[in-house]
């Protein structure tokens, strides 16, 4: 029996339960290979932001992100460090993991890119260098950090990816339900000490008391809380020609979480 970190809908606060795992075990430990760096791992315990793997130390998103971008590409069920060098697909990370951004550039034309420094992507007002440049654009846990119309950021994603390219998502989020928007009709605000202070199009202001900010650099603050079905109906709308979710594998170290665990799947 292993022990599985899951998300609540309430802002994702983390809550614990057991779940069985069919993963070959080693004394107590399960047993996988890392979807990233092709090392045997093992691990007592499954969440979103642990399980890292003994030798290059992803967690398990990092893995799922990988794991999503290989079936998108058609190479299924191999870790990227079994995967040939293709020069000729190109690809951009939004805030890539270290761990995901080492390896993707040594088997694709990939960069890196930052909200907050060189080289520098906004997904809310793409630059004409990057427009229609990629086959695929690795995106976690970003969306919910983009000022509303979160609209806008995704028409962003449409615009980088070439005709037939894919946009790997992932996001916090809710199973069911719309979309939890924590500044709707935002107009402009800034952040003063621990409060955020808005204005909606109307002009009224605002002070929001409780801000959800998450770990990272850049735009660290939350803007909403998503759906699943308000996710994937927003990347149709922008655009997108079919959305899907990734197959979790539990060999290669990305099981099913039960709740939390979609990484999508968006091509142009």
């Amino acid at each position: 029996m292993i022990r599985v970190a899951v998300y609540s809908a309430n802002r994702f606060r983390a809550k614990t339960k057991s779940v069985r795992i069919s993963l070959s075990k080693s004394g107590s430990r399960a047993s996988f290979i890392c979807a990233i760096c092709g090392h045997k791992s093992g691990f007592e315990s499954v969440g979103r932001e642990s399980t890292p793997c003994d030798w290059c130390g992803a967690i398990w998103r990092a893995r799922a992100m990988v794991l999503a971008l290989l079936q998108a590409l058609g190479k299924p069920n191999v870790a990227l460090s079994q995967v040939n060098e293709d020069w000729s697909i190109r690809g951009i990370g939004i805030s890539d993991d270290i761990k995901i951004a080492s390896k993707l550039g040594g088997k694709f034309s990939y960069v890196n890119t930052y909200y907050h420094q060189g080289p520098k992507l906004d997904l809310c007002a793409v630059d004409e260098q990057w427009l229609k440049s990629s086959r695929f654009i690795i995106c976690s846990d970003v969306l919910e950090h983009v000022p509303a119309p979160a609209e806008t950021a995704l028409n962003g994603l449409h615009s980088i990816l070439q005709p037939g390219g894919v946009a790997v998502i992932s996001v916090p989020y809710k199973p069911e339900g719309i979309t939890e928007e924590f500044y709707p009709e935002l107009e402009r605000y800034e952040v003063v000490g621990d409060d955020v202070v808005w204005h909606d199009t109307s002009g009224t202001r605002h002070v929001h008391s409780n801000p959800e900010f998450h770990g990272g650099a850049g735009q660290t603050l939350a803007f909403r809380l998503w759906s699943l079905p308000g996710l994937l109906e927003a990347l149709t709308s922008s655009g997108f020609s079919h959305v899907s979710v990734m197959t979790c594998d539990e060999k290669l170290g990305v099981p099913s979480l039960g709740l939390g665990d979609a990484v999508v799947l968006a091509y142009k």
